[in-house]
C-alpha cells in the first residue's frame, strides 16, 4: 500500500497488485489451515468412533477419547458434557485406562488424562494424512 500513497497523497500510477496479491494469499492460506484443522478433527473423530466400537465402548466415550488426544480430558468436564454422574464418569475413565487408551497426569484437582500410545498413533496418522499436501498459493505470479 505504501507504493500507492506517498506523503499522504494518492498516486494512481503506482501499482498495488503486489499488495493485493499478498493480502489475498494470506487469507487463502489461512482458509486452507482452517479447512485442514476441520478435516483433521473430522477424520480423528471418525477413527475414534471406530475404535470405541471395536472395544464395545459406549458412544459417549468418543468425546473423552477426542479430548485426551487434545491433552485436556478432565473428569469433571467429561462428566458435565455427557451429563453423567460422578460414578459413571469415573467408570468410563477407568475402562479407558485399563485399555491403555488414556493415561493420567497429575493428582487431585490437577488430574487430567492424555492420549495413550494407541490414540497418539491414530492422531499422528491423521495429522500426516491431512498435512501431506503443501499449501497452495493461488495468486502466484507466473
Amino acid at each position: 500500500m505504501h507504493r500507492l500513497v506517498q506523503a499522504g497523497s494518492w498516486q494512481p500510477k503506482r501499482d498495488g497488485a503486489s499488495w493485493i496479491r499478498f493480502c489475498l494469499t494470506a487469507h487463502h492460506l489461512q482458509t486452507q489451515e482452517v479447512q485442514r484443522r476441520f478435516e483433521a478433527a473430522s477424520r480423528l473423530w471418525f477413527r475414534l468412533q471406530r475404535l470405541a466400537e471395536q472395544h464395545r465402548l459406549d458412544e459417549r466415550t468418543v468425546s473423552a477419547l477426542y479430548a485426551a488426544t487434545q491433552g485436556y480430558l478432565h473428569r469433571t468436564t467429561y462428566q458435565a458434557e455427557e451429563a453423567l454422574t460422578r460414578d459413571q464418569a469415573l467408570a468410563d475413565l477407568r475402562t479407558l485406562r485399563r485399555l491403555d487408551l488414556i493415561e493420567s497426569v497429575g493428582h487431585g484437582r490437577t488430574q487430567r488424562y492424555i492420549a495413550g500410545s494407541v490414540l497418539r498413533k491414530i492422531r499422528a496418522g491423521v495429522h500426516a494424512e491431512v498435512h501431506a499436501d503443501l499449501y497452495r498459493e493461488p495468486y502466484r505470479q507466473r
